[in-house]
């Protein structure tokens, strides 16, 4: 069994079994006379902040106080959770809020890492959480027990970990060579979720020693056969007067069939019989002219002409290079990507590589006859490719490559090593370098960067992962010590954030904000935000604000009060005072005025504070 461990209710554990933990968090109940949606705007540890936040959907919505407390770690937004949500001691006020929309204006942001393998960067991580406390997270892995790799993600005393990710070969893949086929065959996954095999086949030699007679001038050609010999096809291949490739087929009989097909002078360069022959069949210049070609008897047998079988291509270009120099004219047979024959002449340019211009589907032949008999070609082509979009799951790979097979001839065969038949392709490793297929060799195609991905998105409560742009070659590399991540901060929140925040507001239903700051200009933008949505907005609400003195460092003093209410003198807001501390300042942490949420609860029930001049 993989070895694992994950700390929980205060314990590290290895030991597999069952564990429980009681939490009574989730018994806490909102008043029956809830005051409705409630969106609460200040600072806090953890948590999504608005400046990330581009939906209502992204919202961090809490209908109990435990779940405000899961959301931040600290901070007044943590603070404020039982204030609102909780009934007050106060029998007047019988209810809180039925939900809160926290909107968290201290623009902090999350911590990230990048892991490397042997190609270069391979995973992308961050945080699930946001803020400073986050560049505390570190993540090791190591070489699984048994297979893949062994991860383990710590914070404080939190340890989750998972051993043997991934190592697991998700299809196979081989190519079995037929005489004429390819001669070497590789494969790879590139970048997109193809699969893409590369071929070569060497030493196809020329056969202008297989022409008798050349054809002396343009003219017609035809084709005599003995008895026993009835029936059969036999195509002749050539180049009309403008150069192009031609093919014609005649029907044998006892004597002699002619063609129509004109052909140039010198350029009758190939011709095969399909079926068995019991004698001898020539080609002739017509009519009663030279032998070109003596076709002996046989099984499909032919001259100046090499074949090919299941030398499948990608529906592109082929290329040619001679062994030597030579200018001479060589005629691919194959098909086309719509499965029709397609012929082309290709001219060789000797050592230099000629490419075609038609896109090959198949290469079933390689008409020869004008090919010096002491060279040979070297044909590439890319083998197979297919299409991410077409064949985006396992299943339909191994369907495309076991669709490139025929029985008892050979071809590609491919075989689904997993039980995820829908498994996307997309998230196969993409190879640094191609694998050799060529029977008996079987390649073996991976997923270990995704697996990696899939346990930290998905069992991991930490952190989150993405492959890195361009990634290839797997897994993560192993980590020599604990790697942590950085980049998490708090920010201080501006004015800015909170008029953000009362944007977003304005794309969903709430009945109450409350703002947990004593800077006059958050409240008169939440005046205006309230007077906004109880006209155009369509959406009435009304607004809680704190107040503090003028350098917002401490209680208010009263004629800073009247002038407060007289600056913002509205119907929308209820204003509340922090009782006095004395002459101790009240410092930083009480700045946000969290007593606002406090007031909330007093408005629910009690007449609200109307501004006057």
């Amino acid at each position: 069994m993989a070895a694992s461990s994950i700390f929980f209710n205060g314990r590290l554990i290895s030991v597999p079994g069952s564990y429980s933990e009681v939490d009574a968090s989730g018994l806490e109940s909102v008043g029956l006379s809830a005051a409705g949606i409630v969106a609460v705007l200040g600072t806090g540890e953890g948590g999504r902040p608005v400046s990330d936040i581009m939906e209502p959907s992204q919202f961090l919505r809490a209908n109990k106080p435990e779940k405000m407390r899961e959301l931040f770690r600290s901070g007044d937004l943590r603070e404020v959770s039982g204030m609102l949500f909780e009934p007050a001691k106060d029998s007047a006020i019988s209810g809180g809020a039925v939900e809160v929309v926290a909107m968290k204006v201290n623009p902090s942001t999350k911590s990230y890492l990048t892991l490397d393998n042997a190609q270069g960067p391979a995973l992308e991580l961050e945080s699930e959480d946001y803020g400073a406390f986050t560049k505390q997270i570190k993540v090791s892995i190591s070489t699984g027990t048994n297979k893949g790799k062994l991860i383990a993600v710590e914070f404080e005393d939190q340890v989750e970990s998972q051993d043997d990710i991934g190592g697991d070969a998700m299809f196979s893949l081989s190519y079995d060579k037929p005489t004429n086929g390819w001669d070497t065959m590789t494969a790879q996954v590139v970048a997109g979720g193809s699969v893409e095999c590369e071929a070569t086949r060497a030493g196809v030699a020329g056969k202008d020693g297989d022409v008798g007679t050349p054809l002396a001038a343009p003219g017609v050609i035809e084709v005599v056969a003995g008895a026993g010999d009835e029936g059969l096809q036999v195509t002749v291949y050539g180049l009309d007067g403008t150069g192009a490739p031609k093919a014609e087929t005649l029907t044998t009989i006892n004597g002699t069939v002619v063609g129509a097909q004109i052909f140039a002078a010198g350029d009758v360069l190939g011709a095969k019989v399909v079926g068995t022959s019991v004698g001898a069949i020539t080609v002739k210049a017509s009519p009663g002219g030279a032998t070109i070609f003596t076709i002996p008897s046989g099984v499909n047998p032919s001259q100046g002409i090499t074949f090919g079988v299941t030398m499948y291509v990608s529906g592109s270009k082929v290329t040619l290079v001679s062994s030597g120099a030579s200018t001479k004219d060589v005629i691919l047979v194959g098909k086309g990507a719509n499965g029709a024959v397609l012929l082309e002449k290709i001219t060789l340019t000797g050592v230099v590589s000629v490419q075609s211009v038609g896109n090959f589907a198949e290469i079933t032949a390689f008409v020869l006859g004008d090919y010096e008999a002491g060279q040979t070609l070297t044909i590439t082509a890319q083998a197979a490719k297919t299409t991410p979009a077409v064949q985006n799951a396992l299943l339909k790979v191994v369907d495309f490559f076991n669709a490139r097979f025929i029985d008892s001839v050979g071809g590609f065969v491919a075989a689904l090593l997993t039980g995820r038949t829908a498994y996307p392709v997309t998230q196969l490793d993409v190879m640094a370098v191609a694998t050799n297929i060529l029977d008996p060799a079987v390649g073996e195609f991976y997923a270990d960067l995704y697996a990696v991905i899939e346990y930290l998105n998905q069992s991991n409560t930490l952190i989150d992962a993405t492959a890195a742009v361009g990634a290839s070659g797997g897994a993560p590399s192993n980590t020599v010590t604990p790697q942590f991540m950085d980049g998490g901060s708090e920010g201080t929140p501006d004015f800015m954030q909170y008029q953000n925040a009362l944007n977003l507001l304005k794309r969903t239903r709430v009945n109450s904000v409350v703002v947990l700051t004593g800077d006059p200009a958050v409240h008169a933008a939440l005046d205006a935000h309230c007077a906004y949505m109880g006209g155009i907005g369509r959406s009435e609400r009304d607004g809680f604000v704190g107040l503090l003195n003028t350098a917002q460092t401490d209680v208010v003093a009263k004629d800073e009060i009247k002038a407060q209410i007289v600056d913002l003198n509205t119907r929308h807001l209820a204003l509340g005072l922090r009782p006095s501390s004395g002459t101790t300042p009240l410092g930083s942490a009480l700045s946000s005025q969290p007593h606002s949420a406090r007031l909330f609860l007093q408005g629910c029930k009690r007449a609200r504070v109307l501004a006057s001049r």
